[in-house]
């Protein structure tokens, strides 16, 4: 078959692939369940997205921090449900994200309170000087909506993130940063001017309390 006659034979059966997806959905439609209210779609969708009771979004595996898009594969009414719902982008690992996939997730993320994590010495995950500038921008671009920041870091590379920490950031309720010092470097410090000194949610961890701060080998 030449390469003429193969374009015919895909031209047309283009919009036949076309109208057998839309008979799928018109008919996926009919089903009991797609006569659930989106908000109750998005209230069951959610439960995959929460963290496992007492751990933190850098406590999570990876592949749970991202499990909720099998969603995404059932059906295009559910697939169109679980991209528009910002909360389940909420949580942005930027140390298993490249740079162009937790940009879209900040994106679809729009204004909702934000869970960031790095870990800049992850040997198993990508990571490059992209990462980092990627991290540090959208970090200080965006800390007065972030709700829970952990970051792990050698002492350079995390000093570096504090120092362009500047901004109050008044909804954080949980803060982890964690450096491993060594003979050549000096400790890490965390300046006054750290969020502006401006953290009304932030208390230092304690039994029964939500609201947590560690500080981890600075």
């Amino acid at each position: 078959m030449n390469p003429s006659q193969e374009n015919s034979r895909e031209n047309q059966r283009q919009p036949i692939d076309a109208e057998i997806r839309s008979l799928r959905r018109r008919r996926n439609a009919l089903a009991p369940i797609s006569s659930l209210p989106p908000e109750l779609f998005a209230a069951i969708f959610s439960f995959l997205r929460l963290p496992l009771s007492g751990t933190t979004l850098q406590g999570m595996e990876p592949d749970r921090q991202l499990s909720w898009l099998h969603v995404t594969h059932v059906c295009h009414q559910w697939r169109e449900l679980a991209l528009n719902q910002p909360f389940f982008w909420s949580h942005v690992d930027f140390t298993t994200l490249t740079p162009a996939g937790a940009t879209e997730m900040l994106v679809r993320a729009k204004s909702v309170p934000l869970y960031f994590s790095l870990e800049a010495w992850a040997p198993k995950f990508y990571w490059d000087g992209t990462q980092f500038r990627t991290f540090q921008k959208e970090l200080q671009s965006r800390v007065s909506h972030i709700c829970q920041l952990a970051i792990s870091a050698e002492p350079f590379s995390l000093e570096r993130v504090l120092e362009g920490l500047v901004s109050p950031a008044p909804i954080l309720e949980y803060l982890s940063l964690s450096g491993k010092k060594n003979k050549d470097r000096k400790r890490t410090s965390v300046t006054d001017t750290l969020f502006n000194g401006s953290t009304p949610k932030l208390t230092p961890r304690a039994p029964g309390l939500r609201h947590q701060l560690e500080v981890t080998a600075l």
